[in-house]
């Protein structure tokens, strides 16, 4: 009684004759967000092969299962032979038990507690949420169009490799055909429909920037949603771009004035000149009517959306002394300006001459001196 626990269960591989003698059966719900059709939670009928049904309540299960077995009788002229599930309310109501009895369905439960024994669709729900998460999180979509992506990935599992059967293809074991795999295009990149007929008038685009969220089951096209105005375009005549994801693409934080044309103005601060005890002499501050070009900003034709402007500031108003302290005459006051120091530069040589011969070395007075200092070393050292 203390170490009660749960069972093993075993690892035999059932297989039946029919692809509908065993149909398992679950719902999942409810969502955090409603999709864009408001479903919030959906089921599945899964045989390997699995067919999924987006709902807005769980009361609906009935009515999807009525419409996946009227599908089942037309499209592979079969009938359902037994049915397992869980025992959820939506499975054990009155009227869905009196539907499969008069088809003469067989159900079946699970124990309490006990979902292994529904793992097919009980597992089946994980690898659909693995995939659908990943297709949303790739091209950063939002979670309202998770019913879209739920959609692409039970389309493309049921035309991928199973392990669990060998890694062969549902829908080729279904259809006993293989599928195709050319009109496949990357989940949630860049598409452009052909929206002609849209168009208010001729001169009206053709098309809009949309992204591709699944295949249309009902058409031989592509259902495109266009983030502006939140519609849906159905159309077979689709340009692709499936490197380029609009929802990943972030807007950087533009300032309010940073547009390509716009300059900040300039600040004009009076500079004025502190005057010292420590000296007598004041130097007259040099006129800057005209600006240093290095103060200035360089605009690069090629890039204006990234000119910025320095951020020196400087004065083009003449400059005001206070009076002086006390009344000593100052050159200044005086008017007496301090004569400019000219400096007699001689230019330098920008190079060197290196001698290419003893002959011409000998005649230049630092190659003498290297001369006599190499010799003298290798006379001190007795080489």
């Amino acid at each position: 009684m203390a170490k009660s626990h749960k069972l093993p269960f075993s690892n035999r591989i059932q297989h039946n004759s029919s692809p509908f003698m065993l149909m398992h059966t679950d719902v999942w719900g409810s969502a955090p967000v409603s999709s864009l059709d408001h479903s919030r939670y959906y089921v599945i009928f899964n045989t390997r092969f699995c067919w999924l049904y987006l709902m807005n309540t769980k009361s609906e299960t009935l009515t999807k299962f009525k419409q996946f077995t009227a599908l089942v009788q037309n499209q592979f002229n079969t009938k359902i032979k037994t049915l397992r599930s869980d025992a959820g309310g939506e499975y054990t109501s009155n009227l869905f038990r009196s539907y499969l009895v008069a088809h003469g369905i067989t159900q079946q439960f699970c124990c309490p507690h006990t979902p292994e024994q529904n793992g097919l669709a009980e597992r089946k729900h994980r690898h659909l949420l693995d995939i659908t998460r990943t297709l949303l999180l790739t091209a950063n979509l939002p979670h309202s169009l998770w019913a879209d992506a739920l959609l692409t990935a039970n389309y493309l599992i049921n035309r991928l490799p199973s392990k669990a059967i060998q890694l062969q293809i549902p829908f080729q074991m279904l259809y006993q055909s293989p599928p195709s795999y050319g009109h496949l295009r990357v989940f949630g990149c860049q598409c452009f429909p052909h929206l002609r007929h849209h168009a208010p008038h001729k001169l009206s685009p053709r098309s809009t920037q949309c992204t591709f969220i699944r295949y249309s089951p009902s058409h031989k096209g592509y259902r495109c949603y266009d983030p502006l105005t939140h519609r849906t375009h159905i159309s077979r005549h689709v340009i692709f771009n499936e490197h380029i994801f609009p929802f990943r693409t972030s807007t950087p934080n533009i300032p309010p004035n940073s547009s390509p044309g716009y300059v900040p103005p300039l600040t004009l601060l009076p500079t004025t000149i502190q005057p010292t005890s420590s000296t007598s002499q004041l130097a007259p501050s040099p006129s800057i009517s005209n600006p240093p070009t290095d103060l200035l900003p360089s605009i690069t034709p090629s890039s204006p959306a990234t000119t910025q402007i320095s951020s020196h500031f400087f004065s083009l108003t003449p400059t005001t002394h206070p009076p002086p302290p006390h009344p000593m005459l100052t050159r200044l006051k005086a008017g007496i300006s301090k004569p400019k120091q000219i400096l007699d530069l001689l230019a330098s040589p920008t190079t060197l001459l290196t001698p290419t011969s003893f002959t011409q070395a000998s005649k230049l007075a630092p190659w003498r001196a290297a001369i006599v200092d190499e010799i003298e070393a290798l006379h001190k050292q007795g080489t």
